[in-house]
């Protein structure tokens, strides 16, 4: 009987249905919630430290937190935006308290060069980017998020974020060519 229940809330229950019944104190939803959120928070948080170690602190700490407040989550606001607001404000006070030197960026190689080679000058490109203009650059163009969500997350209006995604975009392909493959 268990493992059918434990079946329906990992296949069925929405984020959101997770959250309540995290709030009711069931750790099956909490472990549900870390597993289908590790990947991309760790992802993230990577993405905007440049560090593996710190991905998996900022990731820990996310989740602590979410446990935390587990009965006071806003219910008029998806459960994923935020989260994701929740793990931006983590994430902005780790590069703060953390002012690590950015590595150089790598030469992009030619256009066939290897995966691994043009992650790692994407990464460093990344890392050499303003905060803000990294964390935009990473919702919008790397995890694909839609502006609407991602106006919430920075609290910010979707004219304004586009304006900011715009310029970041355009230093960041000044300074590396064109790393998307987008051409005009």
């Amino acid at each position: 009987m268990e493992k059918i229940r434990k079946f329906d809330l990992r296949e069925v229950a929405d984020d959101e249905q997770l959250l309540q019944a995290l709030a009711g104190d069931s750790l099956e939803a909490f472990q549900d919630l870390m597993d289908r959120w590790q990947e991309r928070l760790r992802r993230y948080f990577w993405r905007m430290t440049g560090w593996e170690f710190a991905a998996d602190q900022l990731f820990e700490e996310c989740m602590l937190k979410l446990f935390e407040r587990r009965r006071d989550w806003d219910g008029s606001r998806r459960f994923s935006v935020q989260m994701m607001v929740l793990a931006s404000r983590l994430c902005r006070q780790w590069l703060e308290a953390n002012a690590l030197p950015a590595p150089a960026p790598e030469p992009a190689g030619p256009a066939g060069a290897d995966l691994e080679s043009r992650r790692r000058h994407l990464q460093a490109a990344l890392a050499a980017t303003a905060p803000r203009q990294r964390e935009i650059l990473v919702l919008t163009l790397l995890e694909g998020m839609p502006f609407g969500q991602v106006s919430e997350i920075l609290e910010t209006d979707e004219e304004t974020l586009k304006i900011e995604l715009w310029q970041a975009y355009a230093r960041f392909k000044r300074r590396l060519g064109d790393p998307f493959g987008v051409r005009p």
